[in-house]
């Protein structure tokens, strides 16, 4: 989920892969601590946005699950994502 980012940002500055990483870890441990307090979509999907990262982790929560859906970045569009989706 995270290797292409973590890539791209190590190039780019070497440790900026791991601060990369270390920023969604921190973003899905929030999710999972109250994913209620996050953001919900036009289409109820839940996103979190990454500290200091263009990216968000989405999410969507049911009855009795918490399921995370992706990692997107804020530059690609989210009606994109749900037609890849889709096609899956």
């Amino acid at each position: 989920m995270f290797a292409k980012p973590l890539v791209r940002y190590d190039r780019r500055s070497p440790g900026l892969g791991d601060a990369f990483v270390e920023s969604a870890r921190q973003c899905v441990a929030d999710v999972i601590a109250d994913p209620s307090r996050f953001a919900s979509s036009p289409g109820g999907i839940r996103y979190r946005r990454l500290r200091r990262f263009p990216y968000v982790v989405l999410f969507d929560v049911t009855d009795s699950e918490l399921l995370m859906l992706g990692v997107l970045h804020t530059a690609r569009s989210m009606e994109r994502w749900r037609e890849r989706q889709a096609d899956n």
